[in-house]
């Protein structure tokens, strides 16, 4: 999982993101983003520590999407109807997908081992099989 972590904090720093790991925040603390700033906050005490990767790339994606808000972005397992959202989710899963098909020959690829290797949220399974799919057509 570090060299996961590792691998996007230097994507991130690459494409001019700013980044910072803490571990000093309450577990239930969220991962958050600044659009404006393009700047992330990674709360490495997340109380589900499989998901990390997951937030890392979800806030790095808000930032690749262009999205632009006057307020902090926070991070959320839970469903959401927000277009934003459901983007940054999308652009989140395309980023952890080389670190899991590279790793993996392609009659091993799950989507639903996908999903737990990353604690990925299950209403986003249609997304996860919809880009597992495109990575090996």
């Amino acid at each position: 999982m570090n060299n996961i972590i590792e691998k996007l904090g230097n994507y991130a720093m690459d494409n001019g993101i700013g980044i910072e790991m803490c571990g000093l925040f309450d577990p239930h603390t969220p991962a958050a983003c600044n659009t404006v700033t393009k700047k992330v906050v990674i709360n490495t005490n997340w109380y589900r520590p499989k998901q990390i990767p997951f937030t890392f790339a979800h806030e790095i994606a808000h930032i690749l999407n262009g999205d632009v808000e006057n307020r902090i972005l926070y991070f959320s397992s839970a469903a959401s109807a927000s277009k934003i959202e459901l983007a940054a989710n999308t652009t989140a899963i395309k980023l952890l997908t080389p670190y899991y098909v590279n790793e993996r020959p392609t009659e091993y690829i799950r989507s639903s081992e996908f999903m737990n290797v990353f604690d990925i949220p299950g209403h986003l399974e249609n997304t996860v099989e919809r880009e597992l799919t495109a990575v090996l057509s």
